[in-house]
């Protein structure tokens, strides 16, 4: 069971931090195909130990059903991994090493990809027509983006193309007077609960997924390493890369002025283009 563990614990830790459909896609069958590998396998050894219709049976059974879909449900994924987790360790004082990390890789898994797997099913449940959707959209970037996005992400960006290495330091470990620490937002995903998860637009929901989970990358590969100078660097470049993508997306979307925020760090009303000068 250990060796089951630990492979599900590699698995598992491929897709904690980033939705499973980011993964390129030969890499998507490869995972799959080996956890269901794993469970058939499981049902069979249960099945053959007099151990059909139990709940270890029905729990396994579960796992497979939802591997066997075209399309991962992570979210339910992880949930029913986490139901065999307890299952598996109850009662049990000391448990592994491995256990241990495996629980705490299934909890990342299930609060990041919650959110997102709830608004599907909003989105699949409430059909809103093509008109309703563009309404939506419109107010969700020219509006709340602008206000829990835009406002934010441009202060921090100016501020820190302006400051020294250890001013620097602060602001991204810190944050700078009611400004948040960037790292700290960088791995709070903010962004996709305040502004992306309210979109109903699909193709666009996907989209800004992507370009959000590029963006966040950076601080998921520098994860507990020192802060240093190549880092920050790596920081600056993709928070400017990622504000010109939200800035372009506007443009797309016929938002032309920045009108909604707090700080407006390059002047309230400024125009759209305008920005985009600015961040190329």
């Amino acid at each position: 069971m250990e060796t089951a563990l630990l492979f599900l614990k590699k698995s598992i830790a491929k897709f904690a931090d980033t939705p499973f459909f980011l993964l390129a896609p030969a890499e998507q069958k490869e995972i799959k195909d080996e956890i269901l590998s794993l469970f058939t396998s499981l049902k069979h050894e249960l099945e053959q130990n007099d151990f059909k219709d139990t709940d270890a049976d029905r729990l396994v059974a579960k796992v497979i059903l939802i591997l066997s879909a075209d399309t991962l449900n992570e979210y339910r994924l992880f949930d029913s991994l986490f139901d065999i987790s307890l299952k598996m360790t109850a009662g049990d004082t000391n448990r592994t090493k491995s256990e241990k990390e495996f629980a705490i890789a299934l909890e990342k898994g299930l609060e990041r990809s919650k959110p997102f797997w709830l608004m599907m099913e909003q989105i699949n449940k409430n059909c809103k027509s093509v008109e309703e959707i563009k309404e939506i959209t419109k107010k969700v970037l020219g509006r709340e983006m602008q206000i829990y996005a835009l406002d934010y992400f441009l202060s921090i960006y100016k501020l820190l193309s302006t400051s020294s290495l250890e001013e620097q330091k602060r602001i991204l470990l810190k944050g700078h007077g009611k400004l948040p620490a960037l790292i700290e937002d960088g791995l709070a995903d903010d962004m996709l609960i305040k502004v992306v998860y309210n979109l109903y637009d699909q193709k666009l929901l996907y989209r800004m997924m992507v370009d959000y989970y590029a963006y966040k990358k950076v601080f998921l590969d520098i994860g507990d390493s020192k802060l240093d100078e190549e880092n920050i660097k790596q920081i600056i470049l993709a928070l400017k890369k990622y504000c010109l993508s939200l800035v372009l997306l506007s443009k797309e979307y016929e938002v032309e002025n920045l009108t909604d925020g707090l700080y407006f760090p390059y002047g309230q009303g400024i125009s759209i283009d305008s920005l985009i000068k600015e961040l190329r």
